[in-house]
């Protein structure tokens, strides 16, 4: 059962990403990757999914879900499949600048970008709702009503607001 639940979320976050429009509103691909490791090489396959859960998406990611599982590469394997299905030019494109942008942030931790691609499909810098011009630089923001949204200490303790969705 804990297996199948996990199944279902990495089928989820990945077909978000694939689907989800790109920063400049045209349409990403309907392709999502599942990256795997065997003998210190990489495979990725590349598999097409249509709007409506098939059972073909979570059957594919249920044949590698041990890859995912693995202590020492799991993970990595899993943000290698989420980067590969948004695109990498994409996901560089969601952020507000490319120039230093990281998914992973100077000790380790996740940036607020990774947690976006994660969360709402996009790898966007900010949380507040939307884009915001702010002169001549524009800020990218949370596209949509994620599945799971955010709260933030800060925001309970009313020093920032994170957005309506």
């Amino acid at each position: 059962e804990m297996r199948g639940s996990l199944v279902k979320a990495f089928g989820k976050i990945l077909k978000r990403a694939a689907l989800c429009p790109k920063s400049d509103g045209s349409t990403n691909s309907n392709i999502f990757s599942i990256v795997t490791l065997s003998n210190k090489i990489f495979f990725v396959q590349r598999i097409e999914i249509e709007k409506d859960d098939s059972p073909q998406m979570f059957e594919s990611i249920e044949k590698e879900i041990a890859s995912f599982e693995d202590k020492k590469n799991g993970v990595v394997l899993f943000l290698m499949s989420l980067i590969l299905s948004r695109g990498v030019s994409t996901v560089k494109s969601d952020m507000d600048t490319d120039q230093d942008a990281k998914l992973v942030g100077e000790y380790g931790h996740c940036t607020q970008e990774l947690l976006n691609l994660l969360l709402c499909g996009m790898a966007v810098s900010n949380t507040h709702d939307g884009n915001k011009s702010l002169g001549n630089m524009i800020l990218r923001g949370i596209p949509c009503n994620p599945p799971v949204g955010y709260l933030s200490h800060l925001e309970y303790l009313r020093y920032v607001k994170i957005g309506n969705y």
